[in-house]
């Protein structure tokens, strides 16, 4: 058995300040007098938008039709959890040996530093908008799980081998979707099952050989709905439903 706690410190992480993010900024920046984000581009404001403007002291702005999301190094983030692991043998038995083995990790915290933008955002105290940008990101938006985990078990005899292992990824946020208490849409756990037989010839003319057939997500387990271009979180789940398949391979 082992247990092992980790931590990794990042700096200048590669990413974006998002669209959101600066459209705030610009928001931000306008109603408080200090500027503009030029990451902002707007057409010219429409005479419509003009006379709505007219006696709020803010000078009229255009619709917003793009925004420049160039890639930069951001702040630091550090990341902690502890991993988690078994593995039992139990051998010489009167049906064959048997292993067992089972591994989680559980994620205690995901921190990001808020970027610049961030930062002058909330440097600007403007009531209205307040860009954190960071925090903790555990389970936002299909990135890192509390838990995630995996078990299986061998079984050997003579030549054959048979196993069954299991997979489990816990449920996160979509920030994108809110139910009816406007909490943010959480996706349920995804748990498959996957089992496989295999023989090896080890003597005559297919010594060598060895066959395996195998079945994943015997259980036909859909990937959680999440609002997503694909409808789930490609990065922690995948559509494959039930399917079956042979290996064979060839020693020599």
């Amino acid at each position: 058995m082992t247990v092992d706690f980790w931590r990794i410190s990042q700096e200048g992480i590669i990413g974006i300040f998002g669209t959101p993010n600066h459209l705030n900024l610009d928001y931000a920046l306008r109603t408080t007098g200090v500027g503009t984000n030029p990451n902002v581009i707007r057409l010219a404001p429409t005479q419509d938008i003009i006379d709505f403007f007219a006696g709020s002291g803010l000078a009229p702005v255009g619709e917003a039709v793009q925004t420049l999301n160039p890639y930069s190094n951001l702040e630091s983030r550090i990341t902690r959890g502890i991993d988690f692991a078994a593995i039992y043998r139990l051998r010489d038995t009167s049906v064959g040996d048997f292993t067992f083995n089972i591994g989680a990790t559980k994620l205690l915290s995901a921190d990001q530093s808020p970027g610049g933008g961030a930062l002058i955002i909330n440097a600007l105290n403007n009531p209205f908008v307040n860009v954190v940008a960071g925090g903790d990101l555990i389970e936002q938006n299909g990135r890192r799980p509390s838990w995630k985990g995996s078990g299986s078990v061998s079984w050997f005899k003579d030549n054959f081998t048979t196993t069954l292992f299991v997979n489990y990824v816990g449920p996160v946020q979509d920030s994108s979707a809110r139910n009816s208490n406007s909490d943010f849409y959480r996706t349920t756990s995804w748990t498959t099952v996957n089992t496989s037989v295999a023989y090896r010839f080890d003597d005559g003319a297919l010594d060598g050989l060895q066959l395996k057939v195998g079945m994943n997500n015997i259980f036909d387990v859909d990937p959680p709905l999440a609002d997503e271009n694909l409808g789930y979180f490609a990065g922690l789940h995948n559509p494959l439903g039930r399917y079956g398949y042979v290996d064979v391979r060839y020693s020599f």
